[in-house]
């Protein structure tokens, strides 16, 4: 037993170590690009999703990060445009757009990243509920971590944490409370742009 608890806690402090890539340096928008009633009328066409969220506005200043894979990072670097999601996502809960979240890669692994940013993919995939909360907020019991982060590897949204962008811009939406099957108030996303996201470095 004493052995397992080892080797378990010596996979959690390598899961610690597992951090995103941040591209460049902080990138600003080149415009304020989000708009409320788009987003509203975009996310209503969303089947995964009932369609009466209820959106937040933040408009002051913050940094945001958009995880994507290195092949992704490295052609958005070049296009200094990044790529929105399209309405019909799993995760789209607030219609087309580029999402971000606050989850800073100094401060959280990329299981916690990929289960705050795919919590309802992973769900749809069959990872239970409990298991990919407890994913989010680092909460895996010894019994659950090897699953949920075999299952959460195993994902392509595994490689969509490989590298981030810091994205600083005054306007941003989210939901009001992310209702708890989809999360919970633990959960943080937004979206800092209706489509593509132009910016400069």
């Amino acid at each position: 037993m004493g052995n397992n608890t080892s080797a378990v806690e010596g996979e959690k402090s390598t899961v610690e170590g597992e951090k995103s890539i941040l591209v460049g340096t902080m990138v600003t928008a080149r415009k304020n690009q989000v708009d409320g009633q788009t987003a509203m009328n975009s996310a209503k066409q969303n089947k995964s999703w009932t369609g009466n969220q209820r959106f937040k506005e933040i408009r002051q200043t913050r940094t945001y990060y958009h995880y994507t894979n290195l092949k992704d990072g490295s052609k958005m670097a070049s296009d200094t445009r990044i790529w929105a999601t399209g309405q019909d996502g799993t995760d789209a809960s607030l219609g087309q757009g580029v999402y971000a979240t606050g989850l800073s890669p100094l401060e959280a692994n990329r299981m916690m990243v990929t289960a705050n940013n795919y919590y309802d993919s992973l769900r749809a995939n069959g990872m239970h509920p409990q298991m990919v909360n407890a994913a989010m907020k680092h909460e895996v019991s010894e019994h659950d971590f090897r699953k949920a982060l075999e299952m959460i590897r195993m994902s392509h949204f595994w490689e969509n944490t490989e590298c981030c962008f810091a994205i600083e811009t005054d306007k941003a939406l989210t939901l009001e409370v992310y209702p708890e099957d989809h999360g919970g108030e633990g959960r943080s996303v937004y979206l800092v742009s209706n489509d593509d996201f132009e910016y400069n470095f």
